[in-house]
């Protein structure tokens, strides 16, 4: 399966435009939308969205994305994991454990760095 792994955070999300050599996404406010628009007619179209977010951010962003994906009718399943809300040294390495624990055998793996803590 081809899943995209990625961050969301508490930001207000601008619209900007996305560039993958020489396709164009559509104007949007998330990283996530614009790759698997970019993707979408390649050989490894995104077949779901792993998020790793904290709650403040859920709570803030997560029906912003989840209506811009309807809007484009991007049926691609996404799916939330939480993390805490401040990394120390320890619950960084726990994160870490999270993102791996989440990769299954056989996996494309995308990673989305754009927005990190």
């Amino acid at each position: 399966m081809n899943r995209l792994y990625s961050l969301l955070g508490t930001g207000n999300y601008k619209q900007c435009m996305y560039e993958l050599g020489d396709q164009v996404a559509g104007m949007t406010s998330f990283v996530q939308i614009a790759i698997v628009e970019l993707l979408a007619n390649t050989e490894y179209p995104i077949e779901e969205i792993v998020i790793f977010t904290t709650a403040k951010a859920r709570e803030r962003n997560e029906y912003l994305l989840r209506t811009e994906l309807e809007e484009r009718d991007i049926n691609v399943p996404v799916r939330f994991v939480p993390v805490v809300e401040t990394l120390t040294d320890q619950n960084m390495w726990e994160l870490f454990e999270q993102v791996y624990d989440e990769i299954h055998s056989n996996d494309r793996v995308f990673f989305d760095i754009t927005h990190g803590f």
